[in-house]
């Protein structure tokens, strides 16, 4: 029990956040599942994450993994999730691929590196992922013009 004439101190590391991130981020890119909880696959093309930084950063990725519905789908740990776009052929595939781990990177650093084939689908997926960060893309001829959101 503390004595009355105790007092506490506190300690703050200003870098603890960003090295909890790279270190998701290192698992992640690790291969197999390190850690990985859920695997995303496009059209073959395996991409592992952690449920919860999905969450943290995407409001329909929280309300998805909230809902406990995927898991109880899911036998398998790490889960797996399809992502099927309509329209998409095994020609784009790879675009779409491509796409969605732009924006998984960007979930974990909140670097976005695209090209101009992938630039239309990573808009898509800001939209519908619920990305504030990514408000809107735009490609007005050569100059690529990101407008940052709230």
């Amino acid at each position: 029990m503390a004595d009355d004439d105790e007092r506490d101190t506190s300690f703050f590391d200003r870098r603890h956040g960003d090295v909890v991130i790279d270190a998701l981020r290192a698992q992640r890119h690790a291969g197999g599942t390190s850690f990985c909880d859920v695997i995303l696959n496009v059209r073959g093309r395996t991409i592992g994450v952690h449920a919860a930084v999905l969450a943290a950063v995407s409001p329909y990725f929280a309300e998805f993994f909230g809902s406990d519905l995927p898991r109880a789908y899911s036998e398998r740990c790490p889960q797996m999730i399809d992502i099927v776009v309509d329209g998409v052929d095994a020609a784009n595939a790879a675009v779409l691929a491509d796409a969605v781990e732009a924006v998984v990177e960007f979930m974990y650093s909140g670097y976005l590196r695209v090209n101009q084939s992938t630039l239309a689908r990573v808009a898509e997926m800001g939209e519908f992922l619920s990305l504030c960060q990514l408000v809107s893309i735009n490609l007005n001829e050569d100059c690529w013009v990101f407008t940052v959101g709230k």
